[in-house]
C-alpha cells in the first residue's frame, strides 16, 4: 500500500498496516486463533459484512529484522499458506488455472509494484529499478511457495 491512497473503498488490504475492531476479530476467532494469516482473516471479516477501507493518515513504516535468507524463507512459507488456502481441498478447473498462473506471479507482481511506484511515487523509480533484481528473487520465493501450496491444497 503506497501513498497517496485512494479516498474510497478498496478491494484488498495489506496485512502489514491493517487494524481491526476487537469485536469483529473476536467474531471470527476460529479463523486466526492458530495463526494470523491476513487473507484468511480478511475473507472472514468480509463474509461478516466488513469492508476494506484505507486510513490515509495512518501510514506505517517498518523494517523487518530479516536477513535476506530469512526473508526468502518467510515469503516462501507465506506463499505456501496462501496458495493452499486459495486452492481448497478438491481439484477443479480453477485450481488447475491457479497452478499454471502461479508461474507468472513474480513477473506480474513486479509489474504491479512498478506501476504503483511510477503512478504514486515517481521520484522513487530509480530506487525501485536498483532494487528490482532482489525484489524479483523475493517475489519468486513467494511464487514458488504459492505454487507448492496450490499443488498441496488447503487443510
Amino acid at each position: 500500500m503506497m501513498p497517496p491512497f485512494p479516498n474510497e473503498q478498496v478491494s484488498y488490504l495489506s496485512a502489514v498496516n491493517s487494524a481491526y475492531y476487537k469485536a469483529e476479530l473476536d467474531a471470527c476467532k476460529s479463523v486466526w486463533q492458530d495463526g494470523f494469516y491476513d487473507n484468511e482473516v480478511h475473507d472472514a471479516l468480509v463474509t461478516q459484512g466488513g469492508r476494506y477501507c484505507l486510513a490515509a493518515d495512518a501510514i506505517v513504516y517498518t523494517r523487518l529484522p530479516f536477513t535476506f535468507t530469512q526473508a526468502v524463507v518467510h515469503l516462501y512459507t507465506g506463499g505456501q499458506r496462501y496458495g493452499g488456502y486459495r486452492a481448497g481441498k478438491s481439484w477443479d478447473v480453477l485450481r488447475m488455472v491457479r497452478v499454471f498462473s502461479t508461474l507468472l506471479v513474480p513477473g506480474v507482481l513486479l509489474v504491479r509494484i512498478s506501476s504503483l511506484v511510477r503512478k504514486r511515487q515517481p521520484k522513487h523509480m530509480r530506487t525501485f529499478l536498483a532494487a528490482s533484481p532482489i525484489l524479483y528473487v523475493l517475489l519468486t520465493a513467494w511464487g514458488i511457495g504459492e505454487l507448492m501450496g496450490t499443488l498441496r491444497g488447503g487443510r
